[in-house]
């Protein structure tokens, strides 16, 4: 019998400087998981420090929004999984700058999307959303 090879769960987080993200890294981190976070800038988040997983994750400075950055990203890591918690915090920001905001959410999952078809079909997605975009539902 030939044993299949099982490849290590390597995650790509994508907003893991938020609290959301944070956690779910360390969620994965507790699970046996290699985790990269992408992160707009270089700086160490507050929450990985409070959350005691500092040290433990791998920090990548992308911007969601640069498809190219996304792409190299993506095949550089070769991740099994991507997480895309990447969004806009600010609801007053994001009201301000509608065309970023939506640079950063739509055109960043596009981004995401497309890069994973090029780079490896198998890679799993997981993309967050808000149930803001639906609006007023009563």
């Amino acid at each position: 019998m030939n044993n299949p090879v099982t490849r290590t769960h390597k995650a790509l987080v994508f907003g893991a400087s938020g609290q959301d993200g944070a956690y779910l890294a360390q969620a994965l981190l507790h699970s046996g998981s290699e985790v990269v976070g992408a992160f707009r800038s270089e700086a160490l988040p507050d929450n990985f420090r409070l959350l005691g997983i500092d040290d433990r994750v791998q920090r990548l400075a992308v911007d969601i929004a640069d498809g190219r950055k996304v792409h190299d990203a993506i095949a550089a890591i070769r991740p099994t999984h991507v997480y895309n918690l990447a969004s806009q915090s600010s609801v007053a920001y994001s009201f301000e700058h509608p065309a970023e905001t939506f640079e950063g959410i739509a055109t960043g999952t596009i981004h995401l999307l497309e890069a994973i078809r090029q780079t490896d079909p198998g890679i799993r997605l997981f993309n967050a959303g808000s149930g803001e975009i639906f609006g007023d539902t009563g």
